[in-house]
């Protein structure tokens, strides 16, 4: 079996695009494994919301989520992890 065909699938996580679109070539986006209960926070919402405004609803593949700073982004999604 080729690495390529290997899909790890994380129990309890969403995983999201994040970080900032460029032109082809230069997405800068990781995936990131969101937790699952914290996609209904106020914040990973807002979020949300602006990526519907941005892609629509009917956009293909992964979430993605637009950001300026991605170690922000990382950051909040610590914090809110460890107080849930």
């Amino acid at each position: 079996m080729e690495g390529s065909d290997i899909k790890v699938i994380r129990k309890g996580y969403v995983p999201v695009l994040v970080g900032k679109e460029g032109d082809g070539d230069d997405d800068l986006m990781e995936k990131l494994w969101i937790p699952i209960k914290l996609i209904n926070h106020p914040r990973i919402v807002a979020q949300l919301n602006h990526s519907a405004d941005e892609f629509g609803f009917r956009q293909q593949g992964l979430l993605k989520i637009i950001t300026q700073d991605l170690h922000h982004f990382k950051g909040m999604v610590e914090s809110l992890s460890s107080h849930r």
